[in-house]
């Protein structure tokens, strides 16, 4: 009877308790990512890509260029073949008039993961949308060519 409640009780007051830590640290994360991209380059072709995290397995780990080129910048793949490229698109239904964007997706099968629209030469940080595959939406890191050289010589 009556211990049932004296247990759950705890639970629920300590769940509630966490819940504002965990926003914070939600929101700490999305200012420290809306930093980091106003820091990138935006018309500079970087040298690499790691994705960290992202709601498909698949999409997770370097992206190195691929030596082919889409609408001016290279197109880069990861281990499991999936493409990091920048796309022309129509800018809206009706319109003539195009706008770029950079698609993560499965060229194989014909299907776009993640996409976020830009005019940028390097893939943006912030902004990105899930298409066809499931939330969290892909956490980026760029490497710079001077960047990418200090990891490299870190590593030996």
């Amino acid at each position: 009877g009556g211990s049932e409640a004296d247990f759950s009780a705890p639970a629920a007051w300590l769940r509630s308790a966490e819940e504002p830590v965990d926003q914070l640290r939600a929101l700490k994360v999305a200012l420290a990512v809306e930093a980091y991209d106003r820091r990138r380059p935006r018309d500079v072709v970087m040298h690499h890509y790691w994705i960290k995290d992202a709601g498909d397995a698949e999409a997770v780990g370097e992206y190195f260029p691929t030596g082919d080129h889409r609408n001016d910048a290279p197109v880069y793949r990861n281990s499991r073949g999936l493409i990091l490229s920048r796309e022309k698109q129509p800018a809206s239904q009706d319109s003539k008039e195009e706008c770029y964007g950079w698609v993560l997706g499965n060229v194989v099968e014909r299907r776009p993961l993640y996409g976020v629209e830009s005019d940028d030469l390097s893939v943006p940080v912030v902004g990105w949308q899930s298409f066809t595959a499931p939330e969290p939406l892909p956490l980026i890191r760029y490497y710079t060519n001077a960047s990418a050289a200090r990891v490299f010589k870190e590593k030996g």
